[in-house]
Order: C-alpha cells, then sequence, then structure tokens
C-alpha cells in the first residue's frame, strides 16, 4: 500500500490481511495510521 501524506510524503506499507472477512483497501480511500519510531525501515531506492 502507498501512504501519502497531506504535505507529498509518499511511504510503502506492508498490511498483513487477518483474515477473508475484513474489508480491503481500495485507490483513494482514507487511511488513518501511527507510524512507531521503531517500526520505520529504511530501504535506499533504485537509481535512475
Amino acid at each position: 500500500m502507498i501512504l501519502t501524506t497531506d504535505s507529498g510524503l509518499e511511504l510503502t506499507a506492508l498490511v498483513a490481511n487477518e483474515c477473508a472477512t475484513e474489508e480491503a483497501f481500495h485507490l483513494g480511500d482514507k487511511v488513518y495510521c501511527y507510524l512507531h519510531p521503531s517500526d520505520i525501515v529504511v530501504v535506499q531506492g533504485e537509481s535512475g
């Protein structure tokens, strides 16, 4: 999932699907979340 902040910052998030009965996220849905500093991993992007 790509999360985009109001300021334009884009973050990629991995989301676990706990069960088949959960609702799926759709393009344009607003998602509210909290990012804990210890859960953030910075990965170098590809140049090009």
